[in-house]
């Protein structure tokens, strides 16, 4: 190999040796500091959620008690009172009942039950003559248990029975009491 040659063979290796400096300069100034993503986005909108009565709560016949009673009605139609209370409860009609309900929705969908949390007045007409109504309780049949929500099936629908607590004086004045409560429905 001639002079002329490796000269020429050590100005290539220099070349090469440059451009690859310059190359991985350029490479590590020229990445990008910011890079962006389009980012998707959707809603879900759900169904009007419906309700309906199918039978309002009643805690059927009884006599009046002796002593100041509760008369628990279950959410699963299991009527009993406290004791020793003196209370007879009469087997005739009118029966007691659960209040029911449908609700109807988005299918899939949970809901919550909200039901009073205080104390409803029922009344006979007097003005000194009430009784109340408290510990009101939900049992969904999605759920099967007691509890303040549901989940609708998938074709959206459910319902539930509703329960309560009825509180009597002693020597109760005879006569049917009425009154009225509230409950809403809330998807989750």
């Amino acid at each position: 190999m001639n002079f002329n040659n490796y000269l020429l063979n050590i100005r290539i290796k220099q070349l090469v040796f440059s451009l690859a400096i310059i190359l991985f300069v350029c490479h590590s100034t020229c990445v990008k500091s910011q890079n962006t993503v389009n980012t998707h986005v959707g809603v879900v909108i759900l169904q009007p959620i419906l309700i309906k009565e199918t039978a309002p709560l009643h805690f059927g016949a009884m006599s009046i008690p002796e002593t100041q009673t509760d008369v628990i009605l279950s959410t699963t139609k299991v009527r009993s009172a406290t004791s020793p209370s003196g209370i007879s409860l009469v087997d005739q009609p009118p029966f007691s009942s659960n209040a029911t309900y449908t609700v109807a929705g988005s299918a899939n969908a949970t809901y919550a039950i909200d039901l009073p949390s205080g104390a409803v007045t029922l009344s006979n007409g007097s003005a000194s003559n009430n009784i109340t109504v408290i510990n009101f309780k939900a049992r969904s049949s999605s759920s099967n248990v007691d509890g303040p929500s549901g989940t609708l099936s998938s074709s959206g629908e459910d319902s539930f029975s509703v329960g309560a607590t009825l509180q009597l004086a002693s020597s109760q004045p005879s006569g049917t009491y009425t009154g009225a409560f509230t409950v809403t429905i809330n998807y989750n």
